[in-house]
């Protein structure tokens, strides 16, 4: 009884067990395309943006979530939420800067398996000018400080934040208020932080850089673009902490990005991307056919490549094609140049950077299309076109259809990666990408791979469509499972 008594006292003495926090990280990020004006369409009775996480979420992980939009009329009311019924509390909103405000909300402690963060407009007038990213973060949770500013100069800054504890991590978003393109961005350079990327949209001229401070003293986080234009931006610092836990997942997305161009753009299109993992693809589906595929830094293990021949629908639209590109070490920032056979019309073009890729072509289906005349509520795009010969292999597909837009895989039910905008009608055109989709998945078994999407249709008939899906090695991929060795026959 003795001894029992002794280590109760002991342990009142020392206190209960501290868990140390973490160096603040980055999950991964998922930069969506910013939605434009709404003039000239019909508009939902319920409009909301859903931007899908490029992979799910880590349980006890946090998200970052920005949300820049035209609040011309200042009666808005926006609910933000995940698939796991999470809550999002607003850290900070900038003032009005030509209509146009900037938000950062934040999830903390979250569920595993969230799929995707989705914003929905309950009251108020919409103008359109959406634009949702969501950064995955772990080691850091609560909000420690603040601030935004606004401004036209190539210097975007968010203004002055002191946080109260050394080794948080901050976070600063930009959002464009005239709605310009830029030519580059490049992160900033400050005392006591080492700044990265999370995403650089050029189109949109947007983009986001994160880094551990080391310091209590006041800061005003900086990154430079290539032109002076109108911004909007806004920092958070959040305490470093032990919630949370790094992705284990192989291959996997770090940087997804929905680079939307627009009709009649400048050709070649210039697209900002990262790369931190290494291999970076390419999924593209436009109305016209691609040329050539460069970069600045240039890829220096294996340079853009097609796995296969371009391959266009029945209409003579809807070019799909996958390129992959592989570094030896990854340059961070790149600049992709897209040179098309001509400027018909928009596209969406995804960029993945992922860890754990190569790349090794296994599968590609080569290009499938059809002509669905009938309402539908989904479309197949894939029924067997392809049969890995690896486990574990970086599956991806896509395409576009005439009409409707796409909302989730069905088969398999798996990482779906179209953001989607319901401000316009079901059909409506956006620069996002509506009317086309994107999805990516591993493969558990070399069994012959289908996909279908979930199409929302209102009725209406998805019409000419085409698709593509291609599988690559990954790094971690292997072959048919082989019977077990080293077993004894018995005789009887």
């Amino acid at each position: 009884m003795k001894k029992h008594v002794f280590i109760i006292g002991l342990i009142l003495l020392l206190g209960p067990c501290k868990i140390s926090a973490q160096t603040p990280a980055l999950a991964f990020t998922s930069a969506c395309a910013n939605s434009s004006s709404l003039s000239g369409n019909s508009w939902s009775s319920t409009p909301a943006y859903q931007c899908d996480l490029p992979e799910t979420s880590t349980a006890g992980d946090t998200l970052i979530f920005s949300f820049g939009f035209d609040g011309t009329g200042g009666n808005q009311n926006f609910t933000v939420s995940d698939d796991k019924g999470d809550t999002f509390t607003l850290d900070v909103s900038s003032a009005i800067s030509n209509n146009k405000q900037l938000r950062i909300y934040r999830a903390v402690n979250i569920a595993a398996g969230a799929t995707y963060v989705r914003v929905t407009l309950n009251g108020g007038q919409l103008n359109g000018y959406w634009q949702p990213t969501v950064s995955e973060f772990y080691g850091a949770a609560v909000l420690d400080a603040s601030s935004c500013a606004t401004g036209t100069s190539t210097s975007v800054t968010a203004g002055s934040l002191a946080p109260t504890t050394a080794g948080d991590l901050l976070y600063q978003v930009s959002y464009s208020a005239s709605s310009s393109s830029e030519t580059s961005f490049a992160v900033g350079s400050q005392s006591n932080i080492a700044w990265a990327f999370a995403f650089q949209l050029h189109g949109d001229g947007a983009a986001a850089q994160y880094g551990v401070y080391s310091s209590t003293s006041a800061i005003n986080p900086t990154f430079t673009q290539g032109t002076s234009n109108s911004f909007i931006s806004c920092a958070v610092a959040l305490k470093a902490s032990a919630a949370g836990s790094a992705p284990a997942l192989l291959p996997r997305v770090v940087h997804q990005t929905h680079d939307a161009m627009p009709k009649n753009a400048a050709n070649p299109w210039n697209i900002g991307a990262i790369s931190t993992g290494d291999t970076v693809y390419f999924a593209y589906v436009g109305n016209d056919a691609i040329s050539s595929i460069t970069s600045n830094p240039s890829p220096t293990v294996v340079n853009w490549t097609a796995s296969g021949a371009d391959f266009v629908g029945l209409n003579g639209h809807n070019h799909v094609n996958f390129y992959c590109a592989k570094f030896s070490s990854p340059p961070g920032p790149l600049t992709i140049s897209l040179t098309r056979t001509a400027t018909t019309n928009d596209s969406i073009n995804m960029i993945y950077d992922v860890v754990g890729g190569t790349c090794n072509l296994d599968a590609d289906s080569g290009g499938q299309a059809g002509n669905s005349a009938s309402a539908a509520t989904s479309l197949t795009i894939c029924s067997g076109c392809i049969t890995p010969t690896k486990l574990n292999d970086f599956i991806l597909a896509d395409g576009g259809q005439a009409f409707c837009t796409a909302t989730s895989l069905i088969t398999p039910a798996t990482n779906f990666d179209t953001g989607w905008f319901q401000g316009n009608n079901i059909s409506g055109p956006s620069q996002t990408d509506e009317n086309n989709f994107w999805a990516h998945f591993r493969n558990a078994n070399l069994n012959a791979i289908t996909v279908t999407v979930q199409d929302t249709c209102g009725g209406s008939a998805i019409a000419n469509w085409a698709a593509r899906v291609a599988a690559y090695q990954s790094s971690v991929s292997t072959g048919a499972p082989q019977p077990p060795t080293g077993l004894t026959a018995i005789v009887h």
